[in-house]
């Protein structure tokens, strides 16, 4: 009968720690999933958008020659002939140039002549030329950024006056049935109106807007994801480039990693809870069958001798004998440890707030409470990494106050320190959505991203304005009429390799407006 119960409490801690076992098994190899799923899936999308990005700052700094470009092409894409082998577009751009200035000497092509002015001849070279250009662009895009499909789409309507949407440049080439298989398929098209999904297609060439999801496709690539930003120059959406990434077979790779992991976790706890069972079998269960029966044998005879052998056992075999008094002890030490790591933790909070007091106290101008140099080099380290990472949209004022060593000599430094809290204030006030920073005694900077650098010729306008007003007003002090330079750039890719070519530009534009306000004050 003892014998009996002794396999019973095995055989229920055999049971309990295998259904444990297996619902972790399941909650892990679940939670693996569906984690990887999500984390692969969201940076497959953030990288979509990254690349089209990327190709919208393409098309955007081609300006007007992508847009002659994409108007040629829709004009002459049926008399078009482009090999569908072409490498590059060495040639055709050879053939182009060699045929303007052969045609127009002297003269530079979107400057002296209008795309639109070009002989017909001229322009179909141009589109052909122009064409192999995107397509080389496109096309290498897919291999190098791990793309299943990526291309550019132009909304139109056909003859019935449906919506159009022609393929204006495919990143996958195929041969045209209307001029031969030696050459490729321009500007392909299909009738796809708004009503008929495609939703976040047209929520981009509608809006001028990214999308603001994907449109989910199942085709002759498998299962993708297509990401769309449109293409917008002079408030006018020409078309919308198009990435596709492919999810299927990624999935299928991430169960099987999960069927692995979740395997080699199996044998691992199955191990474990073997030896788990062993230790309690030999360990514990052993010994309180042991003690089970002495207080039996002690509940049924009441003999004293019976606690002398428990106590005598416990003794040579202690943890148990020792479980009560080892508790209690330990215990009495978490609570004393606790005590001391809340009195540590506390130490440190304060020591913590101290230091980040005194971190900002250092990154902040004790004259005029903006940001200091310190904290101009941290943003500029910042700026850095994100341009590494393609973020362009940003730019540089540089803002220098004027005659402040003639205020500080005639009428002492307390107005030379007003001067500048003055003109801290103005530059603050013009630049509402940008930090600006006094990285000298008279000069401040400020960096400027969004709003600002969407309205950054605006606002420097009005920056000068209120100063002309100042200078007008005769009834303030000589050090409240303050006057300054500035200039400002925004970052540039054909001019700039890091911020401090951005800087460098601007720095030198405010010298340029000090030069100017010297020469109309003389």
């Amino acid at each position: 009968m003892e014998n009996k119960k002794f396999v019973s409490l095995i055989t229920k801690f055999a049971t309990v720690f295998t259904i444990f076992t297996v619902f972790l098994l399941i909650i892990n190899g679940l939670t693996i999933y569906y984690n990887q799923v999500k984390i692969d899936t969201e940076t497959r999308l953030t990288h979509m958008q990254q690349i089209n990005t990327y190709f919208d700052s393409l098309i955007t700094q081609d300006g007007e020659t992508f847009k002659a470009y994409q108007e040629l092409m829709l004009k002459y894409k049926d008399e078009l002939k482009i090999p569908i082998d072409v490498e590059g577009f060495g040639e055709a751009e050879t053939d182009f140039y060699a045929s303007f200035y052969d045609e127009y000497p002297g003269m530079e092509v979107g400057e002296d002549i209008s795309y639109y002015d070009m002989s017909e001849e001229l322009q179909k070279k141009f589109v052909i030329y122009q064409h192999e250009y995107w397509l080389y662009m496109f096309e290498q895009a897919r291999p190098d950024m791990n793309l299943i499909y990526t291309y550019y789409v132009v909304p139109g309507k056909d003859e019935d006056e449906d919506w159009f949407i022609y393929w204006l440049i495919d990143g996958v080439r195929e041969p045209s049935k209307a001029v031969g298989e030696e050459y490729m398929n321009l500007c392909d098209g299909d009738t796809i109106p708004p009503e008929t999904g495609h939703d976040e297609m047209w929520y981009a060439l509608n809006t001028g807007l990214p999308s603001r999801g994907y449109d989910k496709y199942d085709n002759e690539y498998g299962k993708t994801y297509a990401c769309y930003r449109p293409i917008v120059m002079d408030g006018e959406v020409l078309g919308a480039v198009v990435v596709e990434v492919e999810i299927a077979s990624v999935n299928e790779d991430i169960l099987k990693s999960t069927a692995r992991q979740v395997f080699y976790m199996a044998v691992v706890l199955i191990i474990a809870v073997t030896l788990m069972l062993v230790y309690i079998n030999r360990r514990y269960v052993k010994r309180i069958k042991f003690l089970s029966g002495k207080v039996k044998q002690y509940a049924d005879s009441k003999g004293v001798e019976v606690s002398e052998e428990i106590e005598n056992a416990i003794t040579v075999n202690d943890e148990l004998s020792q479980l009560a008094g080892q508790t209690a002890a330990m215990m009495t030490e978490i609570d004393e440890h606790i005590r001391n790591i809340f009195i540590t933790m506390n130490e440190l909070d304060r020591t913590k707030k101290q230091a980040k007091e005194l971190d900002v106290l250092a990154k902040v101008d004790s004259l005029t409470g903006i940001k200091n140099k310190t904290a101009y080099d941290e943003i500029i380290e910042d700026l850095e990494w994100a341009l590494s990472e393609g973020e362009t949209n940003f730019g540089i004022a540089v803002a220098d106050l004027n005659y402040l060593k003639k205020i500080n000599d005639t009428h002492g430094h307390d107005k030379g320190d007003l001067a500048l809290k003055k003109i801290c204030r103005i530059i603050c006030n013009a630049f509402k959505h940008s930090p600006v920073f006094r990285i000298g005694g008279d000069e401040f900077t400020i960096v400027f991203t969004g709003y600002d650098y969407e309205h950054a010729e605006s606002i420097v306008e009005k920056f000068k304005s209120v100063l002309d007003e100042i200078a007008s007003d005769s009834s303030l002090e000589p050090w409240e009429k303050v006057s300054a330079a500035i200039g400002y750039a925004k970052y540039d890719p054909a001019k700039d390799s890091h911020v401090d070519d951005v800087f460098k530009r601007a720095d030198a534009s405010m010298y340029e407006d000090k030069r100017a306000m010297k020469a109309e004050r003389n």
